[in-house]
């Protein structure tokens, strides 16, 4: 029988069927043939980052926010950079947000790091400099969502959650059917309760982005079949010569000076750039929405620095 195909976040399966029915299915003989097969490929393939060699919250904080939609191969080098330079709450929390700009250049999505810079802050005025250990005040912190909140708890303290990113949904859709995030998200901390979270939490996060992938999954090799399936998220539009594409390079720009640039010196600096014409109208796009997230500020009329 071929496996129903469904997005993620789209219920399939008889809607009558209960929420203690869905737990008998995790406890049956699927189950058993799932971990078993999964905990056999990850104790030769688990994968060595450098944040899981530490419980220290901050720096399990710092990943995660690195992470949330960059690849972990750009946040490797990224990560230990950051923390060579901003090795505690404390020295993030001095720091002004230009010197944290620059640590960044490369990452992308450069809210992420103003974001992380105020939770620093709040972290230092408001907890003495330690990362809180509750789900609803990390849920509180900027930048920090429900995910967020989870993994820094289940990778700092071993707790018994599961974060739910999308390698685990995907997981969880494919070998055993989807259901509602809210039962979804039940039957994962409960399986965390007798698994322990951290090493379940990056056992199903590596089969996710290893095996069981968005697209040309590997999961057959391992014996496994899927009960349900994903369709494969669109390919975004391409990234070079994008509004997202000239925003980094804006900022990686103004990290490599300690003075104003101006505007014009900024257009000849990008025009051509991947051969295409960069128009004075959409710089001047980009700088204003640069400059509404904060992330940069005019000096005069004519000029742009990175924000303080």
């Amino acid at each position: 029988m071929r496996a129903r195909r469904t997005r993620i976040g789209a219920a399939i399966g008889p809607a009558s069927e209960s929420p203690a029915a869905f737990h008998k299915l995790f406890d049956g003989p699927l189950r058993q043939k799932f971990f078993s097969s999964v905990e056999r490929w990850w104790r030769i393939h688990r994968r060595d980052l450098p944040w899981r060699r530490t419980p220290d919250p901050y720096r399990i904080l710092v990943s995660e926010v690195m992470l949330q939609q960059t690849q972990v191969a750009r946040v490797v080098p990224a990560y230990r950079v950051f923390l060579k330079r901003f090795s505690s709450v404390r020295q993030l929390a001095a720091a002004d947000q230009a010197a944290v700009l620059r640590c960044w250049v490369g990452l992308g999505y450069n809210r992420r790091a103003r974001a992380l810079h105020r939770a620093a802050r709040m972290i230092a005025s408001e907890h003495g400099g330690r990362v809180p250990l509750s789900l609803e005040t990390l849920r509180g912190l900027p930048g920090v969502g429900e995910y967020t909140a989870r993994a820094v708890l289940v990778f700092a303290k071993d707790a018994p959650l599961l974060p739910l990113d999308t390698n685990i949904r995907r997981v969880f859709i494919r070998h055993f059917g989807q259901r509602t995030p809210r039962d979804l998200q039940i039957f994962a901390d409960g399986l965390a309760r007798r698994r322990g979270g951290r090493n379940l939490a990056q056992m199903l996060m590596d089969f996710g982005a290893l095996v069981c992938t968005s697209r040309n999954p590997r999961c057959a090799a391992l014996g496994l079949s899927h009960v349900a399936e994903v369709l494969a998220v669109p390919r975004q539009k391409p990234f070079v010569n994008s509004d997202r594409f000239y925003r980094g390079r804006v900022v990686a720009i103004l990290s490599g000076s300690r003075r104003a640039v101006p505007i014009a010196t900024m257009q000849r600096r990008l025009d051509k750039t991947e051969g295409e014409t960069l128009r004075s109208s959409r710089l001047r796009r980009v700088l204003r929405a640069l400059q509404r997230d904060a992330i940069i500020e005019f000096s005069g009329v004519s000029s742009v620095r990175l924000a303080t």
